[in-house]
């Protein structure tokens, strides 16, 4: 298993548009886990770290009332 994501696989991971991943990175303030973005301009990559992801996960969890 690797320890980074792209936007799609991470979109694909929680079943929703990359696209949505993209918005959430230009709002302010930032919504979504913490991502690398490496480059400048259209051309950058932009990846997540699996335990980014891991973390930002556990912090949005609903425990159920059963």
């Amino acid at each position: 298993m690797t320890d980074t994501l792209t936007t799609d696989q991470l979109a694909a991971r929680w079943s929703m548009s990359p696209q949505t991943l993209e918005n959430w990175r230009s709002q302010k303030p930032r919504k979504g886990p913490d991502y690398l973005k490496l480059g400048d301009g259209r051309s950058a990559i932009v990846i997540y770290r699996v335990a980014d992801v891991v973390l930002f996960e556990r912090k949005h969890k609903i425990k159920g009332g059963g």
